[in-house]
């Protein structure tokens, strides 16, 4: 009986090595994979800037074919002594501007009148093609200068 059993798995063996019958692989490819088409874009805070309109960080125009998700922002803001970020928001120009993504912002110190604030969030917020990303910093005064700097971190999503 044992002989029988060897005879035919020996068998199978040597036929599925002749046929060189493998599995069939098939290599699955996600277009989408976040890792695949990451997104980074930086955007300085511009001044002048006032009370009533705030400072924009203006990002590059999302390309024609594609939407980008952002799944995190980081500013980093330095404004004089009495100045403070009330409302920093992240929100795009085209799909719909009211659309706002709003932010914290955390103090980091204050050294010879000039104050540091960061704003730092994950979140999921989407942008579709031709939309420009902007984050806008409304301060309880004008800045003198640019108050600081963004970045916005995500993944392209490619648009058939």
């Amino acid at each position: 009986m044992s002989k029988t059993i060897f005879g035919l798995l020996t068998l199978v063996l040597g036929i599925t090595a002749l046929t060189g019958a493998a599995p069939a692989q098939t290599i699955v490819q996600n277009r989408d994979e976040p890792g695949r088409n990451r997104y980074q874009a930086h955007a300085t805070i511009s001044a002048p800037c006032s009370f009533q309109n705030g400072c924009v960080a203006t990002f590059a125009t999302i390309p024609a074919g594609e939407h980008v998700v952002v799944q995190y922002v980081s500013c980093f803001i330095t404004i004089g002594d009495g100045i403070t970020p009330l409302v920093v928001s992240l929100a795009g120009q085209v799909s719909n501007p009211n659309n706002r993504a709003y932010l914290p912002s955390l103090q980091q110190g204050s050294v010879s009148n000039v104050q540091s604030f960061v704003v730092s969030s994950p979140l999921v917020y989407y942008f579709v093609s031709g939309d420009t990303p902007t984050i806008s910093v409304l301060f309880n005064g004008a800045p003198a200068s640019n108050p600081g700097d963004c970045l916005l971190t995500g993944y392209h999503v490619l648009i058939p």
